[in-house]
């Protein structure tokens, strides 16, 4: 039998400490990910263009007539903050992906299968910034708290819906070996 991690101070700070919504109570949930059909584009710009690169892979599902088949999801490579005093001007590397009902040839968008995947996955509700910044640091220490693996850096953030407001409900998604 192998020996947990005890959970890291920062863990501890925020797990059960309500002072931002999406960040205190997190629930955890380690499930399997379904393997799917995608589009995909790589978004390697200003922050702040992302949802440039989103309009245009909807466009190109739209006009494909393949989707969208589920919410945008992107893949970020490795940890990047994007909530800093100048987040929304720095370069970000992404993999802005939608689910499609079938794949189709294209010059302009990747189309492909991935593979079902293992994911810790907790659900954010509220505003981009410090709060969404510290349910990620949470979910991460979780993850190593529980002993698990990461694979890779990459996480992911699944678009559920928008509003009221400037509010989210994302769920981030860190894939796990094994």
């Amino acid at each position: 039998m192998s020996e947990r991690k005890q959970p890291s101070t920062l863990l501890e700070e925020h797990i059960g400490d309500p002072v931002e919504p999406g960040v205190g109570n997190l629930q955890v949930q380690v499930r399997d990910l379904p393997a799917m059909r995608i589009a995909a584009r790589v978004h390697d710009a200003p922050a702040q263009e992302l949802d440039q690169t989103v309009e245009a892979l909807h466009r190109f599902v739209s006009s494909e007539g393949v989707g969208p088949a589920g919410p945008v999801m992107v893949v970020y490579p490795h940890w990047t903050d994007l909530w800093g005093d100048e987040g929304a001007t720095l370069p970000v590397l992404a993999e802005v992906q939608l689910p499609v009902t079938r794949l189709v040839a294209s010059d302009e968008v990747e189309t492909r299968r991935i593979p079902s995947t293992r994911a810790a996955c907790v659900i954010y509700q509220g505003v981009l910034g410090p709060a969404f910044r510290a349910c990620h640091t949470t979910l991460f220490h979780w993850v190593e708290a529980q002993g698990l693996v990461r694979k890779g850096t990459t996480h992911h953030h699944a678009y559920l819906a928008q509003g009221p407001g400037p509010a989210w409900t994302i769920e981030i998604r860190v894939p796990l070996t094994g």
